[in-house]
């Protein structure tokens, strides 16, 4: 019995390692777009800016596990956009919203393609008029997205995210919070999502 409870607090000693010593934030998500369902247990929000290196790095290598965790209904998954590296970083964070406005599985598709394709952080990659070479593979409507980055529509959508970041005290990307608690590591997203899963 002795054994079982050092067990226990091993394991709760190693869960918060996964932490930064703070207050939860509590995220207004209405209207975001999210993979997963609203109801599961784990709610993960990440910050990203779509010309970070190391947020392509997370796209390529923790991704995919919490993605299959948000399909299997054990996570419901936000990616909010803080473009601050360049200006072409809130125009590649516009196609994004843009896409969004067509379906959210349209917003991921338009994020994945978009790390995916990402080239040299000091380049404006992303600028307007790469954007239909870029959108293409997301199998978009790309003539309706680029409308959307042309008329402005999808620009509350970013500053809300800009906002929501501010609030949380996000100084850099990529950032994820679970459950309104800010992970100390973001390698270790997918471990931490299941730590605090029922």
């Amino acid at each position: 019995m002795i054994g079982g409870t050092v067990a226990a607090f091993a394991a709760a000693g190693a869960a918060a390692l996964f932490w930064f010593a703070q207050q939860p934030v509590e995220f207004d998500l209405t209207g975001q777009p999210m993979l997963g369902r609203a109801t599961a247990p784990v709610q993960v929000v990440v910050f990203g800016d779509l010309k970070c290196p190391s947020c392509a790095d997370f796209e390529k290598n923790v991704y995919p596990a919490v993605k299959a965790q948000a399909e299997a209904g054990q996570v419901a998954y936000y990616f909010l956009n803080m473009p601050f590296l360049a200006p072409d970083s809130r125009t590649a964070a516009l196609a994004a919203e843009c896409a969004a406005q067509q379906s959210p599985d349209a917003y991921y598709r338009v994020v994945e393609t978009l790390y995916r394709a990402q080239g040299p952080e000091a380049e404006a990659w992303a600028a307007r008029d790469r954007l239909p070479t870029l959108l293409k593979p997301a199998k978009i409507d790309v003539p309706a997205a680029l409308a959307c980055v042309d008329d402005g529509r999808a620009e509350h959508a970013v500053d809300a995210d800009l906002a929501a970041a501010r609030t949380a005290r996000v100084n850099g990307t990529p950032t994820a919070f679970v459950n309104g608690k800010r992970l100390a590591d973001i390698s270790t997203l997918p471990q931490a999502a299941a730590a605090v899963s029922p």
